[in-house]
């Protein structure tokens, strides 16, 4: 009897699982409303001349008649100056038909696609707030330190405390 019962506890947990994995798969895979995102990229349109961005984005909206693509607004100092660039994102679903009627523009130099590289430091490099010694340590000495140094390094004198080393 307790083997029985045994094994009918264990088909209702497979039973379960595999119902739950049913589930979850067509909730994440084959839901319709997940099908409706539109995935997209950036890219990076190059000018043969310099204009203020508000000339190039009027330009690209007059002259680009496929759907599917906007100008990114670049929020920084420097977008108050003339340009020779601007980034769009490109739907991926028409990203050719866009980017061909991109390039066959008179303004346009290039199309290339914005890659993105970011610096981040490793979990657990500086645990309890000391750099770990190792080949770069050398490099962290004194102004005197750096000068008075006797291996034929030549120190350049430094700008607003920062050091070269040549």
């Amino acid at each position: 009897m307790l083997l029985a019962e045994a094994s009918s506890s264990a088909c209702r947990s497979y039973i379960l699982v595999a119902l739950l994995s049913v589930f979850l798969f067509w909730r994440l895979r084959l839901n319709p409303q997940n099908a409706e995102i539109a995935t997209h990229t950036n890219y990076i349109i190059r000018f043969k001349h310099y204009e203020p961005a508000e000339t190039h984005r009027i330009y690209l909206e007059s002259e680009v008649r496929s759907g599917g693509w906007g100008w990114i607004e670049r929020d920084n100092p420097a977008a108050k100056y003339p340009t020779d660039f601007g980034v769009l994102w490109i739907e991926e679903s028409g990203r050719e038909a866009v980017v061909e009627e991109i390039e066959r523009l008179a303004m346009v130099k290039d199309v290339n696609v914005e890659f993105r590289y970011q610096r981040v430091l490793l979990g657990g490099s500086f645990l309890d707030g000391e750099k770990r010694p190792g080949r770069s340590s050398r490099l962290c000495l004194s102004k005197k330190e750096l000068i008075a140094r006797p291996r034929g390094l030549l120190v350049t004198p430094p700008r607003q405390g920062v050091f070269s080393l040549k």
